[in-house]
């Protein structure tokens, strides 16, 4: 892959996390180990509305997104619910600045060729469990730590914002509508 192909995945990976991110109604603190923040906690929220409407529908189409914005083909519907579960784990790892969004895109596109040369039906079908477990064996083989001098959440440095939280773009435009008298302090 080239360098500009590898950075227009990377931006469109970090924007498809960003506009889930946004979609998700409010300011929260980014995820951490073992919390999804707001991205995963979207995405855990589809998987649960999609499960108890017995369909796939929402989850298909974010995977489809997702690998559109890899240049990947759509995945048969046999694994849109492991790939989905991925990308829930990726999205929470992004979040909390485990994992950079360059390994993420990296780590989803292996994945995903693993289970089409292993398992092209699907089956066995791993459980989130053994998802968030590939995920971290992953990050322990290609020893992806943190870097020091890396914001802890890149999706809060995409909106502009402190890297504690995520801001709706509705929130940004009414705090630039206020008149100055009613804006709130800014913090350095």
């Amino acid at each position: 892959m080239t360098a500009p192909r590898r950075r227009s995945a990377k931006g469109l990976l970090v924007a498809a996390l960003a506009c889930v991110a946004a979609c998700t109604g409010q300011s929260r603190p980014s995820g951490s180990a073992g919390t999804p923040g707001p991205a995963g906690a979207y995405l855990s929220g589809l998987a649960a509305s999609d499960t108890q409407a017995g369909s796939l529908e929402q989850r298909r189409a974010v995977v489809a997104r997702l690998n559109r914005a890899v240049l990947l083909a759509p995945p048969p519907d046999a694994l849109v619910p492991e790939l989905f579960d991925l990308t829930t784990q990726l999205a929470s790892r992004v979040e909390a600045g485990e994992v950079s969004p360059n390994w993420a895109v990296y780590l989803y596109t292996v994945y995903q060729r693993d289970m089409l040369r292993d398992r092209p039906d699907g089956t066995p079908r791993r459980s989130s469990e053994e998802v968030r477990a590939q995920v971290s064996d992953y990050v322990e083989f290609f020893h992806i730590t943190t870097r020091p001098d890396a914001p802890p959440n890149p999706l809060a440095d995409f909106f502009g914002t402190p890297a504690s939280t995520v801001v709706r773009p509705e929130d940004r435009e009414n705090e630039r509508l206020r008149s100055p008298h009613e804006r709130s302090p800014r913090q350095p």
